[in-house]
This record gives structure tokens, C-alpha cells and sequence, in this order.
């Protein structure tokens, strides 16, 4: 039979929203620890969808080495917004504590006001030069950490965006053709210091899911999915739809997610905060 600890890990791998929705409600106290003895996946499960405010607060209350090891599974751009929301010596050290490489690209994203699309881009974005062939730019993808966002960007030795296809153009072609010629040149973009109001009405949205992003200087900064941009504005539902969730894990919910959590941590209690800690976190 499955202990506490082993149920709370499956229920959160399968249902991270519905994990975080009702941890948030848990004393700040209570969570930082809870953080500290789950694996690191699920931590990243967690506060890729867990209410920034919430997040950030556990986090700041984190080792540096634990909080980093749970941002560092997340989309740079995430990360980069629960930075923010550090203190400056808490902030300061995770960053330390990330590897180099992840870390250089948060840097980069903390260098933009919060509200612009630098801010909310992702900057680990796979790109090939244009004069590469399929065959090679394939290789080099199945060889990156760097993500794909449904397209490929191509830019060149300058760093200026020279054209884009998509993921499944790339597959599609004979390894031989140069990826210049599958490219399309006539693209839509942002730029790093458009506000999030005004990237919210772009009309691109309407045929494409992800954009790419230039600097002031109209050099490739990364690619903006219409999907982080909505989140980061609050306009996404994190909840599942009803019936997503299996029998037995419907069960474990409405059993409440926090009291097992409470046992698996050895606790008393892990109850929702009272009005004064909800007070309190919120100033």
C-alpha cells in the first residue's frame, strides 16, 4: 500500500495544476519545507503553474541550491518572472546556484521591464543558420537542450532573424535542401521593449501560436508563445476540465491534497493561513 509521501508524488506528476491550486492555500511555512523533500521535477511541476505570488514567497524561503534546482526545469521566461519576485539577496543567490548557461539567459530577461515582451520571451531558443541543410539542422536539434516552439528560426552569423518554418517543414524535406530555401522570409515579429497590452492585440496570434522576438538593435532575442504571454497576464484557466482527472485521483482530491501532504511531511498541521498570514504574505 502507498504511503502518503508516494501518493502526493503521483497525484502532483499527473495533476500539477490541481496540486498547486490547493497547496497554495497552505502556510508559507509549511510549504518551504514540503518544497525542500519532494523531488526536484515535481517542484518544477509545481511552480510552473502555482500563483506567482505564492511561489516566489516559497521560494524565497528556499536553500538557494533546492530553489534553484526547481527553477531550472522551467521555461526561462517563468523563471525570469518568479525572480522578479525576490528579494534581491535571495534573487542574487539562486542565480548563482543555476548552472552557468541557464542562468546567463535569465540575466538577459531581468535586463527588460517586467510588463514588455523581452521580459516574457524565451531565449533558449533553437535557431540554425541559413546555408545549413536539413539533414544538418536536424542533427544539430536532436544534439541541443535548446527548445523548440512548433518553429524554427533562422538566423545568421549576425544574429538578424532571416526567415522561419516550421517544425514539421523542417522533418518533411530531403536532407540535402539548405534550410534557406525552406525558409519564409516575409515574417512578423516583436520587439524586446513591446508592451504586453500591445502584444496581447497583435494580430499574428491568429496564425501563429509562437513569435519570435528582436532587440533594440533588430537582432533575434528569442520567441514569445502566445500561450506564456496569456498566462503571465492572468488570462489562462489552470484548472482541469471535469472528468480529466481519474477516479482515484478524484478521490485523493477531495480528500484534500494538503492534509496528505501534511503527512508525508510529519506534521501536525499544514492548514490554509489564517487572515493575519494571509495578510501578512500578501504585504
Amino acid at each position: 500500500m502507498y504511503g502518503a509521501s508516494t501518493l502526493v508524488h503521483h497525484f502532483i506528476r499527473d495533476h500539477a495544476a490541481e496540486a498547486a491550486r490547493e497547496l497554495e492555500n497552505c502556510s508559507l511555512d509549511d510549504l518551504a519545507p514540503f518544497f525542500s523533500q519532494i523531488p526536484t521535477e515535481l517542484a518544477t511541476a509545481l511552480l510552473n503553474t502555482m500563483e506567482s505570488s505564492t511561489a516566489a514567497a516559497c521560494l524565497d524561503r528556499l536553500p538557494a541550491e533546492v530553489a534553484a534546482g526547481g527553477l531550472g526545469g522551467l521555461a526561462a521566461d517563468r523563471a525570469a518572472h518568479l525572480v522578479r519576485g525576490l528579494t534581491p539577496e535571495a534573487g542574487e543567490a539562486i542565480l548563482e546556484a543555476l548552472p552557468d548557461e541557464f542562468a546567463s539567459h535569465m540575466k538577459r530577461l531581468l535586463r527588460y521591464r517586467e510588463d514588455t515582451a523581452g521580459a516574457l520571451m524565451d531565449s533558449l531558443v533553437f535557431t540554425v543558420p541559413p546555408e545549413v541543410s536539413s539533414g544538418e539542422a536536424i542533427s544539430r536539434l536532436q544534439a541541443t537542450k535548446a527548445r523548440v516552439l512548433g518553429y524554427v528560426y533562422v538566423v545568421d552569423r549576425e544574429q538578424t532573424l532571416a526567415g522561419v518554418l516550421s517544425l514539421a517543414e523542417l522533418v518533411g524535406a530531403d536532407d540535402g535542401i539548405s534550410v534557406a530555401s525552406l525558409m519564409r522570409r516575409e515574417l512578423m515579429f516583436l520587439r524586446t521593449g513591446d508592451s504586453v497590452t500591445s502584444v496581447l492585440a497583435h494580430p499574428s496570434w491568429t496564425d501563429y501560436h509562437t513569435l519570435p522576438v528582436v532587440d533594440e538593435q533588430s537582432l533575434f532575442a528569442g520567441a514569445l508563445r502566445h500561450k506564456s504571454l496569456c498566462h503571465m497576464a492572468g488570462q489562462t484557466e489552470r484548472l482541469l476540465h471535469p472528468g480529466q482527472a481519474g477516479t482515484a485521483l478524484g478521490e485523493l482530491y477531495r480528500i484534500g491534497l494538503s492534509a496528505l501532504a501534511s503527512s508525508a511531511l510529519g506534521a501536525e498541521n499544514l492548514q490554509p493561513p489564517t487572515d493575519d498570514r494571509s495578510r501578512s504574505r500578501r504585504e
